[in-house]
């Protein structure tokens, strides 16, 4: 078992900067991706930032772990709803909600499996709960019941 997150990864780091190679072991029976949320920082370059440039780049990355571990179950996941302001004057090409429809069509088109911790948190969000004290990052009780619903949808699959 592995954990390879890394701060601040995006979709286009992992295929040009992580080596998958070195990540995934063709033995691996389970594999989780969640990457999107970095892919909304505005940069210059508009591939980069486009919504059919996070759909390209995560599909790419579930090809190449098929290709690694050809017989590993593979699980994308969203990240969190977030407080911090997403709309006009946030350094934010698109929201969370369309990271989290991105990331469920990948899945669906591949046929990997899928969970929504943005789902999971959105209510809470909208009843104003504390869910991310800086506004992006979940707190240690939204990180529990991201994990306990991570538990839960795996254990009925």
């Amino acid at each position: 078992m592995a954990n390879d997150g890394i701060v601040g990864a995006t979709t286009l780091s992992w295929l040009t900067h992580v080596t998958l190679a070195q990540a995934i072991q063709p033995t691996d029976s389970h594999v989780f991706v969640m990457l999107g949320t970095n892919d909304r920082i505005t940069s210059v370059n508009p591939e980069w930032r486009s919504v059919y440039g996070l759909f390209s780049r995560l599909t790419q990355i579930v090809r190449d772990i098929r290709i690694l571990a050809p017989n590993a179950d593979i699980t994308l996941l969203s990240a969190n709803a977030v407080t911090q302001n997403e709309g006009a004057g946030s350094p934010y090409a698109f929201t969370m909600r369309t990271v989290d429809t991105v990331v469920r069509d990948v899945a669906a088109n591949s046929l990997c499996g899928f969970v929504s911790q943005y789902a999971l948190t959105l209510q809470d969000k909208i009843d104003g709960e504390n869910i991310t004290p800086d506004g992006l990052h979940p707190g240690d009780p939204t990180q529990r019941k991201m994990f306990d619903n991570l538990k839960d949808r795996l254990q009925v699959s």
